[in-house]
């Protein structure tokens, strides 16, 4: 989301608050070609390309559902 504008990588950098994402898959959700994993929101369409990427390349899809994940990693006490 920061590359389409909606974040910051150095304070002094702009946000757009029409800028980010909306992923409409979550892990373990079985998908099929064609289906709409993710929508993409900025003013800046040079941005889309970089952002569908690095999108893409953070997902992983398997024929097998995933091995749900701890939703408490430790408790602080």
């Amino acid at each position: 989301s920061v590359v389409l504008g909606a974040g910051r990588s150095k304070k002094e950098d702009p946000i757009d608050y029409k800028a980010g994402i909306s992923l409409l898959k979550k892990t373990g959700d079985k998908v099929s070609c064609g289906d709409i994993l993710a929508v993409l929101y900025t003013d800046d369409e040079s941005k889309i390309k970089e952002a569908e990427e690095m999108i893409l390349g953070a997902m992983q899809f398997s024929i097998s559902k995933p091995e749900p994940e701890a939703l408490i990693y430790k408790i602080i006490i």
